[in-house]
């Protein structure tokens, strides 16, 4: 276990994040992170980039598998009711897979262990705390 952890960890980056969208994105994936670990998750890392692209969130999962998150955080509008799991394109599920196969292959895991999940992180104007949907297995692989 602490091989993989150590190699995932080589693929982690920090991406510099400037302006306001990227910090709210920041914010969600911060609350992401505490939403999953207060249900029994272990957050491996953060940010993880790999030539197919970046992972959110890189967890382990409370019956050992591994889970590859993507957090879509947004302002809820009034005007435009939109969920921000609608962001979650065809495209983007593609490459969601690809970085699990890269991520899979880089630690040696069992694919039979690995799952993509979507958390969202919605801020209502006037409450304090976002409302947070975990949709499991939300990307098939």
């Amino acid at each position: 276990m602490t091989g993989a952890i150590g190699r995932l960890r080589a693929l982690v980056a920090r991406p510099a994040r400037a302006g306001s969208h990227n910090r709210l994105g920041a914010r969600g994936e911060r609350a992401a992170a505490r939403f999953l670990k207060r249900r029994g998750y272990r957050v491996l890392a953060r940010n993880a980039r790999t030539v197919a692209g970046e992972a959110d969130l890189v967890c382990q999962g409370p019956q050992a598998q591994r889970v590859i998150v993507e957090v879509k955080t947004r302002v809820r509008d009034p005007e435009n009711p939109v969920p921000p799991e609608v962001n979650v394109t065809s495209r983007k599920r593609a490459t969601l897979a690809s970085i699990a196969r890269h991520l899979a292959r880089a630690n040696r895991w069992d694919p039979a262990t690995l799952r993509i999940d979507v958390v969202t992180v919605e801020y209502v104007p006037g409450r304090r705390a976002p409302e947070i949907r975990h949709i499991l297995d939300a990307v098939s692989l």
